[in-house]
């Protein structure tokens, strides 16, 4: 089950960028990187990767991801504090073999 464990960005300041399963499909982004992370780098929360217009910093993702890679993030709203706060939630995937029991 904790492969379905995600994180619903709100403000983005309680989700580990690199760490954490925020984007749907892809799960951590650690690995998928293009440039080495230094502990620092590690303890970015994903309300860093926005910047002071609200927008997403895409230069700043450009020096650590594929362009394929930031297309995907930048296609999901930036966080913000209208959203609220972060929130774990469990994705159910439900194919059409799948049974409910009683």
């Amino acid at each position: 089950m904790q492969n379905n464990i995600r994180w619903r960005v709100g403000d983005g300041h309680d989700v580990l960028f690199w760490i954490d399963s925020w984007v749907l499909g892809v799960g951590s982004l650690l690995g998928k990187q293009i440039s080495t992370l230094g502990n620092q780098d590690l303890t970015m929360n994903v309300s860093d990767f926005v910047g002071e217009d609200g927008r997403w910093d895409i230069n700043l993702m450009l020096q650590f991801l594929p362009s394929s890679m930031c297309a995907s993030i930048c296609s999901l709203t930036p966080p913000n504090f209208e959203q609220g706060r972060d929130s774990r939630c469990i994705l159910l995937i439900v194919t059409r073999h799948s049974q409910w029991s009683h």
